[in-house]
Parts: C-alpha cells; sequence; structure tokens
C-alpha cells in the first residue's frame, strides 16, 4: 500500500485530523490519524475502511498507480484545454488612467500613450481571426474582454460600443472588464444592450479611507461615485465584482467594509461577488512579499471569526487557500491545476495600442515581456511558447510538491522578475496558509 504524497494531513484536535487530497479534491474529518500505520490497514476487518480510504484518493496500490492517474487526468486535462477552454482576446484599450492609486503596479505604463481607437478595430479583430485559426480545435465561442489602464474612461463610449456590437454580431461573448467604476455610468446603456460577463471594481473600505487610496491625479475622492455607479450597474442586471486591495493601512477597516456591503445590500445580491486580496508592491507580487501577505491573512481570519458575514467574501487574492475555500463551500471537486494562470493556458492574448501581444495580464505595457505583435502582421515571440508549455508536468520543482496540483507551479511572471529560470516554481507559504485556514474553519 502507498499513501499519496498529494494527502495532506491537518491536525485541528489531539484526536482529530483533517485529511485533504490535492489530486481528488477529496476532505474529510477523521477521528484518528488513520493513515499513520499503514500496515494495520491491509489487516482483516480493514477492508471496508481501505476501500473508502483508496476511493477517496489518500492510498494507492502504488506509487505508480498514482502517477498512472496523474497522466491521465493530465491527458483529459489537455484535450479540455484544447477543445474547451476558450480563447480570452483582451483588448488594453488605453494605458491611461484617470484615478493615482498609492499603490499602482502600473503606475510606469501611465506614461505610455498608445491607445486604441475605431481606426485599430479592424486591424484588432483581423488579428483575432488569424489566432483562431492557430486553435481549429477549440469549439467554445471567443470570448473579448477590456482592460487598462482605465478602459471605461467617459471618452471610450463610443469605442466600447462599437466592440461590443462588432463581438455581438460575430456570435463571440462579450467578456468581463476590469475598471476602476468612476465612469462607469457613461456605459451602462451600451452593457444594458450588449451584456458583458461581469465588472470588477474596487472599493478599498469606508470612504475616508478609500479616498486616500483610490484618489483623482487631484486628490479628488471617488468613493461616493463608485458606489453609485456600483448600484446602478446592479439594478441594470450587471454582475458585479467587489475587490478590496487590504494592506497594513486599510486591514483595520474590515468591520467598515461589512457594515457598508450590508447597507447597500451588496451581501444578500447573488450577482454581486465579493473578494479580498493583498496588495502587491508590482505586477503578481514578489517572494518578498509573501510574510507581509501572511500577516495580513492571519488578521483576516482573525476579523472572519468575529465577524461571520465577512464569510461571504472570497480569498481569491490567496489562490491556493481560495481553492480549498471553494472546495468547502461549493462541495464539488475541481479539475488539478496543472498550471497557474491563463497565460501558461496559452489562449488568453492582451493585444494594446502598440501593436503588442501579452500572454500575462499583469504583464502589460512591459514590451519586453511582450508575447507577439499583431502589428504589421501577426508574429508570436519565442516567450509565448516558453509560457504556455509551463506546467508542473515539466517544473522540476513540482514533480513531487503535494502542494502542486493546488498552485499550479506558481507564477511564470515571478520566476522572470526574480531572475530564475522560468520552468522552476514560484511557491508561495501554501502549506502554512492552508493550514491556518484548516484551523479557522474546523477549530472552534
Amino acid at each position: 500500500m502507498y499513501t499519496s504524497r498529494y494527502t495532506k494531513k491537518f491536525r485541528i484536535h489531539e484526536d482529530v485530523i483533517v485529511l485533504y487530497n490535492t489530486i481528488t479534491s477529496a476532505i474529510d474529518v477523521v477521528d484518528s490519524d488513520v493513515l499513520s500505520e499503514e500496515e494495520k490497514l491491509g489487516t482483516s476487518g480493514n477492508e471496508e475502511l481501505l476501500a473508502y480510504l483508496s476511493d477517496r484518493g489518500y492510498i494507492y496500490s502504488s506509487e505508480q498507480d498514482e502517477l498512472d492517474l496523474i497522466q491521465q487526468l493530465y491527458t483529459g486535462y489537455d484535450r479540455f484545454k484544447r477543445e474547451i477552454r476558450p480563447l480570452i482576446f483582451y483588448i488594453v484599450l488605453t494605458y491611461r488612467c484617470d484615478l493615482a492609486c498609492d499603490y499602482c503596479f502600473q503606475s510606469s505604463a501611465k506614461a505610455l500613450d498608445g491607445s486604441i481607437d475605431t481606426s485599430h478595430l479592424s486591424a484588432l479583430f483581423k488579428a483575432m481571426d488569424q489566432i483562431r485559426e492557430r486553435f481549429p480545435d477549440t469549439r467554445s465561442r471567443p470570448v473579448v474582454a477590456l482592460f487598462g489602464g482605465e478602459p471605461l474612461l467617459r471618452q471610450n463610449v463610443g469605442l466600447v460600443k462599437e466592440i461590443f456590437r462588432e463581438v455581438a454580431e460575430r456570435g463571440w461573448v462579450n467578456g468581463p472588464i476590469i475598471s476602476n467604476g468612476v465612469s462607469l455610468d457613461a456605459h451602462l446603456p451600451t452593457f444594458e444592450r450588449f451584456r458583458p460577463s461581469g465588472i470588477q471594481v474596487t472599493i478599498d473600505g469606508p470612504e475616508e479611507i478609500h479616498n486616500q487610496r483610490r484618489h483623482t491625479n487631484s486628490y479628488g475622492g471617488t468613493f461616493h461615485t463608485i458606489v453609485e455607479n456600483i448600484n446602478r450597474a446592479i439594478e441594470a442586471g450587471i454582475k458585479m465584482g467587489i475587490r478590496t486591495n487590504l494592506d497594513d493601512r486599510n486591514i483595520h477597516c474590515l468591520p467598515d467594509l461589512v457594515d457598508l456591503a450590508e447597507r447597500q445590500g451588496w451581501i444578500d445580491r447573488e450577482t454581486v461577488e465579493l473578494s479580498l486580496a493583498p496588495v502587491h508592491e508590482r505586477a503578481c507580487g514578489g517572494f518578498q512579499e509573501d510574510e507581509r501577505h501572511d500577516i495580513i491573512f492571519d488578521q483576516v481570519l482573525v476579523a472572519m471569526s468575529q465577524l461571520p458575514k465577512l464569510k461571504r467574501w472570497s480569498l481569491d487574492g490567496w489562490s491556493s487557500v481560495h481553492h480549498f475555500q471553494r472546495l468547502l463551500h461549493e462541495g464539488k471537486a475541481f479539475i488539478p491545476r496543472f498550471d497557474h494562470c491563463e497565460a501558461a493556458v496559452g489562449k488568453s492574448f492582451h493585444l494594446d495600442g502598440y501593436g503588442h501581444i501579452y500572454s500575462c495580464i499583469e504583464a502589460c505595457g512591459m514590451p519586453e515581456l511582450a508575447a507577439g505583435r499583431y502589428v504589421p502582421e501577426l508574429e508570436f515571440f519565442p516567450l509565448y511558447d516558453e509560457m504556455r508549455n509551463r506546467s508542473v508536468m515539466n517544473i522540476e520543482g513540482c514533480t513531487h510538491c503535494g502542494y502542486s496540483l493546488v498552485c499550479g507551479g506558481g507564477c511564470a511572471l515571478q520566476a522572470i522578475f526574480d531572475k530564475r529560470e522560468l520552468l522552476t516554481p514560484s511557491c508561495a507559504n501554501t502549506d502554512a496558509s492552508i493550514r491556518r485556514y484548516v484551523e479557522f474553519h474546523y477549530v472552534k
């Protein structure tokens, strides 16, 4: 008998263990450490327990059986990527922004003047058509999303409408939009006609705190404008994501955040997705930030224990914990995470006004990290293939890690920024973070 390296054990009381298998997504609370004495499991009288543990993926007849299962799952996932995962085209309308947020990781990109206008649209959609030809097996409709800078500037109303009209005429999908929400109201007539799949905006706490962090270039407050625009969009039937970026300057405001969401009626809205994330000092963060993010995470858990309604917020800023959180609350298994993000999937393309194509959303505005270009003609650079071929199946440090199928090898951009080889893992404190969440959830 072989105990899976992907089986994690968390002791929550003296004789109570939480078992978690990162291949099968199984989670069980057991009265004792049933895996501590493997030789006893094979003795007479333990057949039912042995069958259960095997069915849940905690044990196998041999290590090879587990390796064969992983290869089988990866083969199925690879087919899913090729045939089902849609192509996602992010149009980076501009790198300009009408806000001057204190912690913006795109601050250097704001100096870039290359913005897209209607004259660029034919080249954009031509490039999308050419990219589609490279993926003949994909059966899903392409998705077109908007990104910036700030894509929903008031001067972009006509442009956004034209993009959404073209997408609708093609029978494609109008995808998500990441916006600061300041001029969202100006675009609502377009969104009521051509529905995006969702719009994400940021509220960083109560009015005073939010306005200190997310203000205009002249330090004007944005809180009331954004809150009003969120509510207008909700009433128009648009799915909204409301994200709060946390650091040591606003972590104490979580009770006020809950109070705000209650007063606005966001907590009880099925069309509103609430989430928390730590502030990154640079795109995709860095290894030196892990300790600070752990401190913020601990404070979030303390606040959740004191404010039960805060559990309504997802922890998607801590991706491995968010994966475990969804398993607990949605009660269904997920495909193991063989790659970390859309950049590694290789079907996500960010096209900007300079003719650049980026695989990674957070690399936008850094030409040295472009994956290709579509002007004067479509061309992909070696980085594109290097990124999309990065998975836990070929990252040496992941092959024997029990958490690799939860973190997907970590962020490739971090590996590049920290001058490491692309095919090395970017490991966060996954084990410690999930352990803390298990203790928070189960220990009363």
